[in-house]
């Protein structure tokens, strides 16, 4: 007989760990959460970054992520304009997401 393992899980702890750049915006649109393979994809000091509105690092998302709404929705060939001014390409993906209790939105790229 196998037991299973029971831990307690802090799913920001898993997020933090991601390969994959992950932020989270709540639902007043400012950055609640950066992964650090999103700081480094997108060239930003994640310390800085929290709190401020996510226009800031992803500007042309408004329409999707009102378009996502509740659901989910991805976005292949995104363009990223980086801050040396490089433009990247990437596969978006935005999900609703309940983070700590608030609503928001989860932005894998």
């Amino acid at each position: 007989m196998t037991h299973p393992i029971k831990q307690n899980v802090n799913l920001v702890e898993i997020l933090a760990g991601l390969t994959t750049a992950v932020v989270w915006i709540d639902k007043n649109e400012n950055i609640g959460f950066i992964n650090l393979a999103g700081a480094e994809l997108l060239q930003l000091s994640a310390q800085r970054v929290i709190g401020m509105n996510w226009r800031y690092i992803l500007p042309r998302l408004l329409d999707d992520i009102h378009a996502c709404g509740t659901g989910r929705l991805t976005i292949h060939e995104y363009t990223i304009r980086l801050p040396d001014a490089q433009k990247i390409h990437v596969t978006c993906t935005i999900s609703y997401y309940e983070m700590d209790g608030d609503d928001g939105w989860l932005i894998e790229l």
